[in-house]
Formats: structure tokens, C-alpha cells, sequence
């Protein structure tokens, strides 16, 4: 079998690149999976949520009282830069936990919990926790949203991007006023 020389003048490598290039020009809009848009409406949802349970003080910080315990945790303040600087043991702790997709945004099961003392220590306080749910939201509540949860549900990316676009209104509204 004779061998024959390659016809291409420039490189593998080269051609890989110039092809990139020329895709990068049509500046096509990325697809994300389903966990990426979880993720991001988690990050949003949650932190809505946590401007919801909170009281804006006169120097602009935003504390809340953990469903809980009732202790008073901060959640936001403003550094001496003028930067909005958030908490990590200000958090959003979920009645029936995340894996129930049903229950996951939905806001009567998550409330601003103090994160070291009531939702990792103390593994959410779910007894407290369901009758602090009975008394901010009503009578059997905690029971409601423990049936909710047990229903199956799947999210499509527009169901996620909804959740999305209202919890970055909710932020905004709350961070302006």
C-alpha cells in the first residue's frame, strides 16, 4: 500500500481552532440541563425568601427571626464600601426537604432559619419547625404541605425560569425599597 502525503496545508490543531472561531460568531444561546436551572432557582427562590422573612433596618441591613428558635439573625448588610454582603448562617430552611420536588419552591415550606443552632445542628427542628408552620400559616399547615410533598412532580425549564424571573423581582423590590 503506497503512501500518500496529507493535502492539508495547515494543522489539526489550526483547523480546530479557526472552526471555533467562526462558531463563535453566530453567538448561539447555551442550552443549560435541568439541574443547572434547579440550582439557580434554588439560589434565587431561597434568598427571596430570606428578604420575605426579614426587616429592613435603618442602616440598611435586613435581619430575620428564625421560624424555629426565634432568635434574630442577620441576613444582609452593607459593608463600609457600599457592597451588600450576605450571611451564610442566614439561610432558608425547607419543611419537607429539597428532594420533594413539589414542595421545593413553595413558599410556606421554606422560611429563614438560623443555619448552625436550627437547620444543620438541629437537623431543620421539624417538630418546631411544624408548629411555627400551624401558627404563621394556619392550622394544619405542616400536614398539608406533608401530603403536597408526597405528590410526584418534574419541572420544565420554563416552569424553572418562571421561579427565576420571580424571585429576581422579589429581590429587587425588596433591595430598593
Amino acid at each position: 500500500m503506497a503512501k500518500t502525503q496529507l493535502k492539508a496545508k495547515t494543522s489539526l490543531k489550526a483547523k480546530t481552532s479557526l472552526k471555533s472561531k467562526t462558531d463563535l460568531s453566530k453567538a448561539k444561546a447555551k442550552k443549560h440541563s435541568i439541574a443547572w436551572y434547579k440550582k439557580e432557582a434554588r439560589k434565587y427562590f431561597n434568598k427571596a425568601v430570606k428578604y420575605r422573612d426579614s426587616e429592613r433596618m435603618s442602616d440598611g441591613s435586613f435581619v430575620f427571626e428564625c421560624i424555629t428558635c426565634d432568635d434574630r439573625t442577620l441576613f444582609s448588610y452593607i459593608d463600609k464600601d457600599g457592597t451588600r454582603r450576605f450571611m451564610k448562617n442566614a439561610q432558608a430552611g425547607h419543611f419537607m426537604p429539597e428532594i420533594y420536588n413539589n414542595t421545593r419552591y413553595e413558599y410556606e415550606n421554606v422560611n429563614g432559619q438560623c443555619g448552625m443552632k436550627c437547620n444543620k445542628l438541629g437537623l431543620g427542628e421539624q417538630v418546631k419547625y411544624a408548629r411555627a408552620l400551624d401558627l404563621k400559616y394556619g392550622d394544619g399547615t405542616s400536614k398539608k404541605l406533608e401530603g403536597m410533598a408526597k405528590e410526584q412532580r418534574s419541572f420544565t425549564v420554563d416552569e424553572l425560569q418562571e421561579i427565576i424571573h420571580d424571585a429576581k423581582e422579589e429581590i429587587a423590590f425588596y433591595e430598593s425599597a
